[in-house]
């Protein structure tokens, strides 16, 4: 997912006067940047920029390219299936000596909508991109079950209060279902979270 690179010196500044980042002929460090591309071609946007910069001897100039994922447990049927997804659809971060020339051989890649910012392109802080990457990490230590469950489905209680009893969902609302289950013969209304039932 991320591509580690040697840096080189380069100016950091477009043709026109206006600054893009730090210049790294003082041994300065890159910096981060967002780039827009159209949602779901994040990684072949990503491949794409690699391979023009290294057709254009640029390489150099790129440390890191970024596209943050998270881990999600979705259930279907009776099954339990991990994915992984992209936390951000439509942005790849790119950690770079960003200069003229580099900024149109990415703005010219076909994926791609353009730098995030202002006029050219923003500086993204460290900060930033730690919290963005913090979250995603989160999501691989604690994911969390995202349910197809519908309404109308039977489902089995298996936590909880209700535990071995049975009902229909009547309501979805925040990941938790309005169940109608049968209680001593008669029909009760519950609320429970998805956690707590499984498909029957």
């Amino acid at each position: 997912m991320e591509e580690n690179l040697t840096l080189k010196n380069n100016k950091q500044e477009l043709k026109d006067g206006s600054s893009l980042g730090a210049d790294t002929s003082n041994g300065s460090s890159a910096n981060w940047y967002i780039v827009g591309v159209y949602s779901g071609t994040e990684y072949s946007a990503r491949n794409q920029i690699n391979e023009k910069v290294r057709l254009k001897s640029m390489s150099h100039l790129i440390e890191e390219i970024l596209i943050p994922t998270e881990k999600v447990v979705e259930i279907s049927g009776n099954k339990k299936v991990e994915k992984v997804k992209i936390c951000m659809p439509g942005y790849i971060f790119i950690k770079m000596h960003l200069n003229d020339d580099l900024w149109h051989v990415i703005k010219g890649v076909p994926r791609v909508t353009g730098f995030i910012g202002s006029q050219t392109a923003s500086v993204v802080s460290q900060e930033e991109i730690d919290r963005i990457m913090n979250h995603s990490q989160k999501s691989y230590d604690n994911h969390k079950p995202q349910c197809t469950f519908k309404i109308g489905d039977y489902v089995n209680v298996i936590d909880g209060p209700f535990a071995s009893f049975g009902g229909f969902i009547e309501a979805i609302e925040n990941n938790q279902l309005k169940i109608s289950i049968t209680v001593f013969g008669r029909q009760t209304p519950v609320t429970l979270t998805t956690s707590e039932v499984e498909l029957g």
